[in-house]
């Protein structure tokens, strides 16, 4: 027999019968939850919808203006699998979008035929950065004082050339504004910065048919120069 004592313990059920409507839940639960600040949502830039389009049929003038950020026309590229062309889905996209608003507001595609040529007048709107907004939120009329008065113009060493976004402008426009972009005689571009909405860029377009050719103005006599500035001997 052990010399220790083994002690048995025995629990027996108890039954506790409580009523629903004396059970009261905690009173941390009870509490109304703490509404936590919530981020605003961050804007969608604009899709690539037609702004407006309108076509003066006594000065035979179409103006068409195309929301979203100026793309310039990138060169193409040989690769393994032959030539590669960056700007074509966005110069396709161009073209669907144009030829709908055209469509719909009963303009004729190719308006301009081969026959004539061309004067094109661009303005590139060109999306401005989060540094040109108060506390770099995007939003109607939040941009900076000092960069609606000084960054009128989009002059980024970063940004694309002028002359590539009128190449894709000019390519976008062929086989449906005009027949072929060769019928361009005149071409007048200017890229500021947009001021419209949230900033995201846009595109304004005239194309109208040239009526002769414009005098040039005079030359002064300074412009004279020897022959031997022009390559000669």
């Amino acid at each position: 027999m052990s010399s220790q004592a083994e002690a048995i313990v025995i629990y027996f059920p108890v039954v506790i019968t409580v009523k629903e409507e004396d059970i009261q839940p905690p009173v941390d639960l009870v509490a109304a939850p703490v509404a936590r600040p919530t981020a605003p949502p961050r804007p969608t830039p604009p899709a690539t919808t037609p702004h407006f389009i309108s076509f003066d049929r006594s000065d035979q003038l179409l103006t068409f203006g195309i929301e979203g950020n100026p793309s310039p026309l990138a060169r193409n590229r040989f690769l393994n699998r032959g030539l590669f062309g960056p700007s074509k889905t966005k110069l396709k996209s161009f073209k669907s979008t144009l030829e709908k608003a055209m469509l719909a507001n009963q303009i004729d595609l190719v308006r301009f035929p081969r026959s004539l040529v061309l004067s094109v007048t661009v303005w590139f709107y060109m999306k401005r950065p989060n540094e040109h907004f108060v506390g770099h939120r995007r939003a109607p009329g939040n941009v900076r004082t000092q960069c609606t008065e000084h960054h009128s113009w989009c002059r980024s060493s970063r940004g694309p050339d002028i002359d590539n976004l009128a190449k894709f402008i000019l390519g976008a426009m062929s086989n449906t504004v005009y027949k072929d972009d060769g019928q361009v005689v005149k071409l007048v571009a200017y890229m500021p910065n947009d001021n419209h909405a949230l900033c995201h860029g846009r595109t304004i377009i005239q194309v109208q048919p040239m009526l002769g050719v414009p005098n040039p103005p005079p030359a002064p006599l300074a412009c004279h120069f020897p022959i031997s500035h022009h390559g000669g001997r």
